[in-house]
């Protein structure tokens, strides 16, 4: 196992101040900061040659790091080591005996795989080993952006008082057949997030559009990659979770079950029906049991916003509908597509029902514009419609979504009054004490307020 030095963890209970002291004293930039809400910390990366200082802050009373203080006070947390297979390393340092306080690789900072070896095999030292799976942005960030509450100032940053922190991404955006970017998007950053769950399907495009900051996710990966059935939903969604989304809207291609649903319109569905055949759709399991109330499966404050956003921006829009989730790849036979009119179902496409239930489970508000490429093979013109036909649909479709998404960020505004923030309140059935101690970690971004 050969390792090399990527930055030392230093503990501290007044992150302001110690920024202060770190750019203003000895004059060192400053990375911008993020949350880990798998550890509870907010951390800020200071580079120092070819390695880094973290500064790490405890965000809960009772996690991890805030008892470390509690205990030792503030100073040396820990180093890490940067190793090319993490998995491999463990299994080497387990066959020789060294202590782990994780046997199996976890989400940290920065989105890259982490485990602890203990510091009773490390002479005292608490040694983090992290995968190189993801790089830190290479953006500094300025003083004036720096957070500045309670903290001594030097004369030359006083006028930084009133800054505000830049807050955590709170909407996210999933683009479907035909829309892979946002091309209003500004101040980029892409983020690769390690899940438990796997690979997301690429990673998250991080930026600024019409005001507030936003996470971009293409469903099907960079060039369309992935299949509808090889999509990790859950890998997917728990990104968001840990980037901060609370509001998550998705487009996607649909084919048409009605004659009033046109090619070129736009269906914002409040129900679904699910024809898929095996595809994991919970984050729970493997000892820890919940039931979210899913009877209305879509968030009916964030469909009314992305509706009306999409009637501003000039689209024939219909609020309300059911939409078909098949297992594709292949399209419906004529007799499904039939069937599925008879019951009154009103358009259909291969993607959005998982998302939409992963979303509650992790108390996300989701609402779909599910915009229509054609009609179904039921329609007596479908075997008229050409691919070229179909594309340029697409194309339409995908300007359209972006004018509308934009549109709507804008109107979301405010704390979340909704039932979907609450979504696990109710639903966990397995009582704290008894969840395995590794769920319970890897879970923490979604039941840590639950698992107290």
């Amino acid at each position: 196992m050969k390792a090399t030095l990527d930055h030392v963890g230093i503990a501290v209970t007044d992150l302001q101040a110690a920024l202060a002291f770190y750019h203003d004293a000895l004059g060192l930039d400053i990375e911008p900061g993020e949350e880990v809400a798998t550890q509870r910390v907010r951390a800020h990366f200071v580079p120092v040659g070819a390695a880094s200082l973290e500064l790490l802050e405890a965000t809960a009373p009772d996690s991890p790091l805030a008892k470390f203080v509690d205990k030792r006070g503030p100073g040396l947390h820990h180093i890490t080591l940067l190793v090319d297979d993490l998995a491999a390393a463990l299994g080497q340092l387990q066959a020789r005996g060294v202590r782990l306080v994780d046997e199996q690789p976890r989400p940290g900072a920065e989105g890259a795989l982490v485990a602890f070896i203990h510091p009773s095999s490390a002479h005292g030292v608490l040694v983090e080993l992290k995968e190189a799976v993801a790089t830190r942005t290479a953006r500094v960030a300025s003083p004036s952006s720096l957070p500045v509450a309670n903290r001594s100032l030097s004369h030359d940053t006083k006028d930084a008082k009133e800054q505000v922190v830049e807050k955590g991404v709170r909407i996210g955006i999933i683009g479907g057949s035909g829309l892979y970017e946002m091309a209003e998007l500004t101040d980029r950053e892409e983020k690769a997030i390690a899940t438990p769950f796997g690979e997301p399907s690429g990673p998250y495009v991080i930026g600024t559009l019409r005001g507030r900051r936003v996470a971009f996710l293409a469903r099907h990966g960079v060039g369309h990659k992935l299949l509808p059935s090889e999509i990790n939903f859950r890998a997917n969604i728990y990104g968001f979770k840990v980037l901060g989304v609370e509001h998550l809207f998705s487009a996607s291609a649909v084919g048409s079950l009605k004659e009033q649903y046109k090619p070129l319109d736009i269906v914002v569905p409040d129900q679904f029906y699910d024809r898929t055949k095996g595809r994991i759709s919970t984050f729970f399991g493997r000892g820890l049991v919940a039931h979210v109330a899913f009877a209305h499966p879509v968030c009916a404050t964030l469909s009314r916003i992305a509706a009306g956003a999409a009637k501003a921006v000039g689209a024939t829009v219909h609020q309300g509908g059911t939409y078909v989730n098949m297992e594709g790849p292949q399209f419906s036979t004529l007799a499904e597509s039939k069937l599925y009119r008879s019951w009154g179902f009103d358009v259909i496409g291969m993607t959005n029902l998982q998302e939409a239930k992963l979303a509650r489970e992790a108390e996300i508000c989701y609402a779909t514009l599910a915009l229509v490429t054609d009609y179904d093979c039921w329609h007596p013109d479908h075997d008229s419609v050409t691919v070229e036909i179909i594309i340029g649909n697409l194309l339409h479709n995908a300007t359209t979504a972006r004018q509308a998404i934009a549109e709507a960020i804008v109107r979301v505004n405010g704390e979340r009054t909704c039932a979907c923030k609450d979504a696990l309140a109710t639903a966990i059935i397995t009582r704290p004490e008894d969840v395995p101690a590794q769920v319970k970690m890897e879970l923490d971004p979604i039941v840590g307020k639950y698992m107290k």
